[in-house]
């Protein structure tokens, strides 16, 4: 019997070790990829970014204002002689995963109609991540307060492969859909929690290997959802684009015809033909609804030469990328030029100017207080989501301007300042767009004055300080 006992008590011993064992045996082995070590990183910062955006934007995910504005972009009113364009859609307009707005396709639009000469025209952005055509046409399109605010003279729909989507009268969908990495995000298990935040490295590779495993699996299906390809081949089949087409379009546009009387047409924002889009195509036609299609438009195809990374905003978020954005902004800036030239004005001087317009995190309450001078508020080094950390890989805060524009000069003011690295992004001249890559101006611990090269088209201003005390800290900073 005590032989038994010692032989039961060596087993458990042995089974908790291997239990505890080996989750760390994973993550120490998982962390060894640095391909995978990269998509984890990657992973915490994109949800990061996209917690910072929904804390920034005053329509909040699945909020009730679908109106893309904050507190550096505000909804100016409309001048004499001014058109005014409304662009709509999801998270393609609402920016899921960039943490410059400026390099939304919409916003870079807006850029490229002033770099053209288009000084009379305004762009109106209303998104929210998720939104189908049919909540568009519900929640904007349809909502005469929202349309009255805005006043459009031309509505630009933007479509993506996921807008035949229906949802309830509760916005739940009829089909669960894997649209994370984390397949256990809505988990409110201890356990589960517990493991994801002690080894986030061999989670993450536990959940891709499930993935990859079960993607075409029925029992995995009904319990984390459908595989994204398998759902986008179900809504564009005949029964769900029948009903798109009946209770959507069709509504959709006698409600522009009867009582809109606004010209649109929708914008179709992929980076290649993809399941089920010819049939949408054909559908937009036999319903005499125009549409532009933005691959069939794009001035480069070269892709392995032309794209730096790859199509995607960052290696975890597959939404798509500055460059692609890029394409898609060009591409429309030419068909109004060749269909809507009367909502463009005409041609004037284009003269960049100096604006920070979006800043990560929402926090820092940037405020100008001159023509080239701002103030803002350094976050305390514990504050929670303050601090974004990649590709750096330490934290700093974001000054996004505008418009891209060369400068020679930035100095940093404030109290208690210990150290100050300053980053910026810039336009690559070689790629022709911002590859989101930080450049260094260096670290300086007393006068903080960087010298930049006047030949750079500069995007971004990142700064990266240390606080005595890691205190929370008021500066200034000017851009000559």
């Amino acid at each position: 019997m005590k032989e038994y006992l010692k032989k039961l008590i060596l087993r458990i011993i042995i089974l908790i070790s291997i239990v505890i064992i080996i989750p760390f045996v994973l993550e120490f082995l998982a962390s060894l990829s640095k391909g995978r070590q990269l998509y984890n990183e990657w992973h915490y910062e994109d949800e990061l970014i996209n917690q910072m955006n929904t804390d920034k934007l005053q329509n909040k995910n699945w909020g009730s204002n679908p109106l893309w504005l904050h507190e550096g972009e505000t909804l100016p009113f409309k001048r004499e002689g001014v058109k005014r364009i409304l662009v709509v859609g999801d998270s393609y307009i609402w920016g899921d995963g960039y943490s410059n707005a400026n390099h939304i396709w919409w916003q870079q639009f807006r850029q490229k109609l002033k770099e053209s000469g288009y000084n009379n025209v305004e762009i109106v952005a209303a998104g929210v991540g998720g939104y189908s055509t049919q909540q568009e046409f519900e929640d904007v399109i349809k909502n005469e307060e929202l349309m009255n605010l805005v006043d459009p003279d031309l509505i630009v729909i933007g479509f993506v492969n996921n807008d035949p989507e229906f949802r309830n009268e509760n916005y739940e969908t009829y089909y669960k859909v894997i649209n994370s990495g984390d397949l256990f995000y809505d988990s409110d298990n201890f356990f589960i929690n517990k493991y994801k935040e002690l080894f986030p490295f061999s989670y993450n590779g536990l959940c891709l290997l499930l993935y990859d495993k079960f993607e075409y699996n029925e029992t995995f299906h009904s319990y984390f959802g459908l595989s994204y390809w398998t759902w986008l081949s179900i809504i564009s089949s005949d029964y769900w684009l029948n009903k798109y087409e009946t209770e959507v379009i069709k509504p959709l546009k006698d409600y522009f015809e009867n009582d809109l009387d606004i010209p649109y047409f929708f914008y179709i924002t992929y980076n290649d033909m993809e399941p089920g889009i010819e049939n949408i195509m054909n559908m937009f036609e036999d319903n005499n609804i125009k549409y532009y299609f933005a691959p069939n438009y794009f001035i480069n195809k070269a892709y392995d030469e032309y794209y730096h990374v790859n199509l995607a905003i960052n290696p975890a978020n597959n939404h798509p990328s500055v460059v692609l954005c890029k394409e898609f902004a060009e591409v429309l800036v030419k068909i109004l030029e060749s269909d809507y030239s009367e909502f463009l004005g005409e041609k004037e001087i284009y003269t960049p100017n100096l604006n920070i317009n979006d800043w990560m995190p929402h926090m820092l309450n940037v405020i100008k207080v001159s023509d080239n001078m701002y103030s803002f508020v350094y976050p305390a080094s514990e504050t929670e989501r303050a601090f974004l950390t990649l590709p750096a890989h330490k934290p700093y805060v974001k000054l996004n301007l505008e418009e891209p524009l060369t400068i020679s000069n930035i100095s940093i003011e404030g109290d208690n300042i210990e150290e100050i690295e300053v980053f910026v992004n810039k336009i690559n001249k070689k790629l022709g767009y911002d590859d989101q890559d930080l450049y260094s101006l260096g670290v300086l611990t007393e006068s903080f004055e960087w010298e930049v090269s006047d030949k750079e088209l500069i995007t971004s201003i990142n700064i990266s300080a240390k606080i005595k005390n890691g205190e929370q800290a008021n500066l200034l900073i000017k851009i000559n």
